[in-house]
Formats: C-alpha cells, sequence, structure tokens
C-alpha cells in the first residue's frame, strides 16, 4: 500500500535526514496524480526545505504547468521543464528522479526512466540536516492531491541501468544497497512511517492515509507488492 495525500494539512515529517551531507546524490519517488497535468494548480510531493522557500530540495508542478525538480540555496539550482516538454500521466504511477553531482555540478531530472531536463551550474548545498517533508506543507497551502510511494535518497549518482531498473518498479532497496541512506516505503500500515536505509529516519505522519501502492518487485525480480 501507498499513502494519499489529499488535503493541504497531510503530511509526513522525517526529522535529521542528511540530504545536505554530500553534495552528491539521487532521490526517486512515485506519484499517482489526481489531477490532470494541465490543471493549473501547485502540487508539491517532497521538499527538504530549511527556514525558508530559498533553501531546500523540492518536486514539484507549479501553477505554470511546469516541473521544477532539484536544489534551491538562495541560488536556484532546479531543472525546470516546461509543461509541453513531459508527459505525466494522471490516475496512474509515474517515477521521479532527480540526480546532483558536485563535481560536474549538473542535476538532471528523469521521469519514467527518461531524461527530461538538466541544469549545469556550481552546486552549493545548505551545511545543516533539516526535516524532510513527504506530502503537503500545510504553512503554504501546497497539496500534493496524490498518492506516493517508495521515496528514496542515495548519496551516490545511479547509473543509467539502476534509472530504467527504479523506473521499472525494482525496489530502492535493491539498488546499491550500501549507500542508500533514507527509504521510506510508505506501505501504510506503521506510524511513525519507517526508514528502511542507513539513516533510520521514520517519519511521523499526519493524516496520509494507506492507499494501492505501486506493483513493487525486488532486486531485478521476484514477488511483488500491490
Amino acid at each position: 500500500m501507498s499513502r494519499l495525500f489529499d488535503s493541504t494539512t497531510e503530511q509526513i515529517l522525517c526529522t535529521g535526514t542528511g540530504l545536505h551531507d554530500v553534495a552528491t546524490g539521487t532521490v526517486a519517488f512515485w506519484v499517482y496524480p489526481n489531477w490532470a497535468q494541465a490543471d493549473g494548480v501547485n502540487h508539491l510531493w517532497i521538499s527538504n526545505q530549511l527556514s525558508t522557500p530559498t533553501r531546500g530540495i523540492a518536486a514539484q508542478k507549479f501553477s505554470d504547468n511546469s516541473l521544477y525538480l532539484g536544489w534551491v540555496n538562495t541560488t536556484d539550482y532546479r531543472v525546470i521543464v516546461a509543461t509541453a516538454d513531459y508527459t505525466l500521466t494522471p490516475a496512474a504511477w509515474n517515477h521521479f528522479l532527480i540526480t546532483y553531482d558536485d563535481t560536474a555540478n549538473e542535476t538532471k531530472a528523469y521521469l519514467n526512466g527518461a531524461q527530461i531536463g538538466s541544469t549545469v551550474i556550481t552546486l552549493v548545498l545548505p551545511t545543516s540536516t533539516d526535516t524532510f517533508t513527504i506530502g503537503n506543507t500545510p504553512t503554504t497551502g501546497l497539496n500534493a492531491n496524490s498518492r506516493i510511494a517508495e521515496v528514496a535518497y542515495w548519496d551516490i549518482v545511479v547509473n543509467a541501468a539502476e534509472i530504467n531498473s527504479l523506473a521499472n518498479y525494482v525496489r530502492p532497496s535493491g539498488i546499491r544497497a550500501a549507500s542508500l541512506v533514507d527509504f521510506w516505503p510508505l506501505i501504510g500500515d506503521e506510524s511513525p512511517e519507517p526508514d528502511l536505509g542507513s539513516g533510520n529516519f521514520d517519519g511521523t505522519v499526519t493524516g496520509a492515509t494507506q492507499a494501492d501502492h505501486p506493483p513493487m518487485v525486488t532486486g531485478g525480480g521476484g514477488g511483488g507488492q500491490g
């Protein structure tokens, strides 16, 4: 099962996550939007913002229907993808993945295994840990209005074959397990929501209810989870 976030007060707060510790990494998640791509509404799925919206990582669709994916630290490092340049399928599972590389100074965004955009700029991340939010942000009134599942963070950049595997329902735990810092499957039957990565930053659940999960497999195959 996944978690459904369908009001501005529903969220999961994972306090203390260290996405800032290494300026190279990968963030991935599945989303099942309950709205059309061109609905003209701002939907936020994940965020790791410190004290203000000008610092942190986020993945969202803005009211102009463009995707904004990646880091902001006063300077904007996000990949911005115009609505004409991607296809998000409503009422279906879609896989997002963001990589950021401090050596190459490049951030890349992927949707369902295909690269949809990139940006090259010297990446300077915040230096402190904070709260990683899955779902909505009540302080800004942004409503994900989506199911979200299999949220993961690695402290390395996964390769093309691994990106393809993740987009084909391989669980994050089957990809570079030694580098998997945070992994929230969002099965929905536990509270706090467990972090199965090495970070162990379990999430405090507010309102998000259990819903159907994407049909995941373990490793390169094996039993599915519906």
